[in-house]
């Protein structure tokens, strides 16, 4: 020890057991010591120590770049792994090119298939899919991920067959089911090009030579000539180009194995000939050996068994043990019967023989009522064993005459027994065989897996297909033991990666084992708990290490968690105190969805979105005891089923009445088409409108036509109300020029000297009046003031004849007095505006205004007069229909409070208030009659209601009474 480590600290001692604990204690905080440990401490273990407990991302990067020593690069590389997949699993918001160089460096590794699992950022998703080449990774993200827009990226960059046809099936997007399937179609449908042709020569020449590699890698060569040949058959109508050399030399060196492996099978086959007469000789020894023990001539054949057991004791190396096994037998007997002899009294001689006889019979009646008992067994290698041995005891007792009835029946039990073997060893054989074919398929699977894919997918692989061996052998094991041989020849391959896969998971969970250390020591919080159950998920995640360390590291786990949930209880019993509040809130939650999916009165539309908030608040309600985590989640699971059943039955009927909706729309859309030429333009523009409203009651329509029928409907409306803008523009061109026509006409009156005695003026004024009648409309907004200045000429050459006309000036001065008289009774109207009536009279008086002709110079001035008068009468009719209507409404309101007391009397009626009732009811019908009208929609229904009420109470029938309804 140095004296230096006094004055060192504990990291930097002479000792390295005590450097590698120190640096165990150190917190994560002290990055600088284990960087300097990593990259300076002559001792490899106490780097690696030092590795494990790094952090820092540069110097990680660092050691796994420039480390000679494997361990340490291995161990520096897997580090630098784990704390990107740390950084990546926590990374949420917007990626930076750091967390996408982190992506690069960790896409083709083994971590890349947990990352694309749980890594929260879709970005980062992206990215990895799109570096990452490894399809079984990427098949996962195309079936599972979230995000559509990842499942599209992992699903392009996946070729096999296989994995698309799995992918088209069950991915939870529809667009990556779709992309899957187009991907199978062009691959079946579209030719190679060059590029894709040259590639896929290079990857068959590639598959060839790591064929080539595999055979010669196996252990059995010879097996495998006609598929090395089949190889070296196919790589020339292929065609090796420079790879060619490389299977030369391969095909070199798998002949010399050949010759090898032959060399030695023949050796094998020698020792085997040797072995086997070795066997039968000393098989006919023993057999010589056993007959002097049964004849009982051991005496005087003692240098013979002599002889015969030196020869055996010389040559039984290697011999099978049912042989080892028979001749220790035979040596037992000839020991209890050399025994025997040297004890025997000479006098007793007879009194022996007798008693040998009685026991030799006893023994046979024992083997009869055994073989009895064998003869009603199936077939077994158990019952055969039992056969043959109660045969050999059989034989082995003195021999009987074959007239003996106990020999006749032995002999008969015999062979019906071998009867029932034979037939059973055939059946035996022929599923030995059919067995032997299901092994060999088995093994042909092994061998064909690929190295290169996850280990713990080729470990499960080995795993079922050892299982199924199992299934396929039974409790035959013996049997099969040259096809195991094969078997084991084909795993052996794996072991050393299994080896490698139970180091590394050793490894990961000391590294799990280190950071709960670290837990123990924080102080107890949810942040702790959620550490601890993430640890346990990952320890779970890890595969299996070496038989001799699963039992230490198993203890140091159970030991550490349940230190720290120790520690954790307090803050275990509030969350629990929490998880019955969070019970309870769901529970009244579940109450509420249940009321919800029962009440038929709530429109359906209101109900989802009401759902939609149930399920969103279910989410934000933390956890609930975990006894009734699963109850709970059913009950509201079902609640949650019901409803979307109901929801998807209500689509359906939706469907349906969207598909109705689009054949309604569709004759719309053809009587809209029908209208589009017309020229008719107030009459079809009002038709047109009445579709475009009835369009907008009709209601949606499928998704998938939607656009389609819209855009029908709306081209043939704006083809109409185009053509229709067209022609009022030229109208307003033609209004244009008649106003200037006008104007002339107007400035012709006005410049015109009236000379009435002059034919030829009454002629100029008849052609301005036709061709005034003759112009057609002028603009709206001039319509009154061209009308004005043209009705004041004319009025004032009207009034200028009556001048000299007393005809005339009587005729103007009739309808002036007449005209005065309408605006006079109009005015006596005013006050009953609301009367139909009136408003009949007022509606003739406009009709007859017109009709009489104008009046002369005064004209004007009445017209204007009538016009505002008329305005103000059907204004004031408007406001008393509208005071009529509330008055109506009001009366409606009190007649349903009349309708309820009589409907109380109703329910209350008895024989004690009978009378008291129907004096009620009575007062209640003069109050109806006071009540005034209602409107007219309601009328007929209330009346029938109040006066089922009254005729109740009265006794009668209401379907039967035949008094006329009054006016409600």
């Amino acid at each position: 020890m140095s004296l230096l480590n006094v004055f060192r600290p504990k990291w930097q001692h002479s000792d390295p057991e005590v450097r590698i604990k120190a640096l165990q204690e150190l917190g994560p905080e002290n990055q600088d010591v284990f960087e300097t440990v990593a990259t300076s401490d002559e001792a490899v273990e106490v780097r690696a120590m030092a590795i494990r407990k790094l952090t820092v991302i540069s110097a990680l990067r660092q050691l796994s770049k420039e480390e000679k020593d494997p361990l340490i690069k291995r161990t520096a590389e897997n580090k630098l792994n784990e704390e990107i997949v740390k950084i990546l699993k926590e990374f949420r918001g917007t990626a930076s090119d750091l967390e996408l160089s982190y992506v690069d460096e960790i896409a083709n590794t083994r971590f890349a298939e947990e990352l694309l699992k749980t890594m929260p950022s879709s970005e980062l998703r992206l990215a990895l899919v799109q570096k990452c080449n490894k399809p079984g990774f990427l098949s996962v993200v195309a079936l599972k991920d979230s995000k559509e827009e990842v499942a599209l990226a992992a699903v392009s960059a996946i070729d096999s067959e296989t994995l698309l046809q799995d992918i088209a099936k069950n991915s939870r997007h529809n667009t990556v089911r779709q992309k899957a399937n187009e991907k199978l179609k062009a691959q079946k449908a579209e030719p190679q090009t060059a590029t894709s042709a040259t590639m896929m020569l290079f990857k068959k020449r590639e598959a060839l030579i790591q064929q080539a590699k595999r055979i010669i890698e196996d252990k059995s060569c010879l097996s495998h000539t006609d598929e090395f040949n089949g190889i070296i058959a196919e790589a020339s109508a292929l065609g090796m180009g420079p790879a060619q050399a490389e299977l030369d030399g391969l095909h070199e060196t798998f002949k010399e194995k050949c010759r090898e492996e032959l060399a030695k099978k023949e050796e094998e086959q020698k020792q085997k000939q040797l072995l086997e007469l070795k066997v039968g000789q000393l098989d006919r020894y023993l057999e010589e050996f056993e007959k002097i023990l049964n004849d009982n001539k051991v005496k005087e054949s003692q240098l013979r068994v002599n002889e015969i057991i030196d020869f055996w004791n010389t040559h039984k190396d290697n011999v099978p043990a049912a042989l080892i096994k028979r001749f220790t037998a035979a040596i037992s007997r000839f020991d209890r019967l050399s025994l025997v002899k040297e004890e025997k009294d000479p006098s007793d001689e007879k009194a022996e023989t007798i008693h040998d006889d009685s026991i030799v019979q006893s023994m046979r009646l024992e083997i009869i009522e055994q073989l009895k008992h064998l003869a009603q067994k199936d077939f077994s290698e158990v019952v055969s064993r039992q056969v043959k041995s109660l045969i050999s005891n059989w034989e082995s007792l003195p021999a009987i005459l074959e007239s003996d009835v106990l020999f006749e029946t032995y002999n008969s039990l015999k062979n019906q027994i071998s009867e029932t073997f034979d037939k059973a060893s055939a059946l035996q054989d022929e599923i030995f065989q059919s067995n032997l074919v299901k092994l060999q398929n088995l093994i042909k699977k092994i061998k064909s897996i690929d190295e290169n894919v996850n280990f713990r997918d080729i470990a499960k692989t080995l795993k079922d297909s050892y299982q199924e061996w199992k299934e396929i052998v039974g409790e035959d094991k013996y049997r099969y033991q040259e096809i195991w041989k094969e078997y084991k020849e084909a795993t052996s391959r794996f072991q050393e990666m299994q080896q490698w896969e139970s180091w590394h998971n050793e490894r990961d969970r000391e590294t799990i084992l280190e950071e709960m250390a670290f837990l123990l020591k924080e102080e107890p919080s949810k942040e702790v708990l959620f550490k601890l159950r993430t640890l346990s998920n990952q320890w779970k995640t890890i595969g299996p290490v070496a038989p001799s360390r699963i039992t230490e590291l198993r203890e140091q786990f159970r030991e550490l968690f349940e230190k720290i949930m120790e520690r954790c209880s307090p803050l275990l019993e509030e969350q629990n105190a929490e998880r019955q509040k969070n019970l309870e809130q769901k529970e009244a939650l579940c109450e509420r969805a249940e009321k919800l999916v029962s009440d038929e009165t709530i429109p359906w539309k209101d109900k989802f979105k009401q759902f939609i908030d149930l399920q969103n608040e279910w989410k934000t309600i933390g956890q609930v005891p975990k006894e009734m985590n699963q109850i709970l989640w059913d009950r509201f699971h079902a609640i949650t089923d019901s409803f979307y059943a109901e929801h998807k039955e209500r689509i359906k009927q939706e469907d349906l009445i969207r598909q109705e909706n689009y054949e309604k729309k569709q004759a719309l859309c053809e009587q809209a088409e029908k209208l589009q030429i017309s020229e008719n333009w107030n009459e079809t523009s009002n038709k047109l409108k009445k579709l475009q409203e009835e369009w907008k009651a009709i209601g949606p329509v499928p998704k998938s036509q939607s656009d389609e029928i819209w855009n029908r409907f709306r081209t043939a409306c704006d083809k109409f109300f185009e053509q229709k803008r067209s022609h009022f523009e030229e109208m307003d061109e033609a209004k244009q020029a008649n106003l200037k026509a006008k104007e002339a006409l107007c400035e012709k009156l006005e410049s015109l000297e009236l000379d009435f005695s002059n034919p030829a003026t009454l002629d100029t004024l008849r052609s301005i009046e036709a061709e005034w009648k003759a112009i057609g409309m002028v603009p709206k907004e001039n319509i009154e003031s061209i009308w004005e200045r043209f009705s004041s000429i004319t009025n004032k050459i009207l009034e200028s004849y009556a001048e000299i006309n007393e005809e005339t000036r009587n005729n103007l001065n009739e309808i002036k007095a007449k005209k005065k008289a309408m605006i006079e009774q109009i005015a006596n109207l005013m006050e009953n505006a609301g009367a139909n009536q009136s408003a009949d009279i007022t509606r003739s008086l406009q009709q007859e205004w017109k009709t009489l002709g104008s009046c002369g110079i005064d004209d004007f001035d009445l017209h204007k007069e009538f016009k505002t008068i008329c305005d103000e009468f059907f204004t004031r009719r408007r406001d008393q229909l509208d005071i009529q209507e509330h008055a109506r409404k009001n009366n409606l309101q009190k007649k349903y409070m009349l309708c309820e007391q009589a409907e109380q009397l109703l329910e209350n009626l008895n024989e004690s208030n009978k009378e008291d009732s129907m004096n009620q009811v009575k007062h209640l019908r003069r109050l109806w009659k006071e009540v005034g009208a209602v409107p007219r929609e309601h009328s007929d229904k209330v009346w029938k209601r109040f006066n089922k009420a009254c005729d109740a109470i009265f006794g009668k029938d209401s379907s039967t009474n035949t008094d006329p309804v009054p006016e409600a």
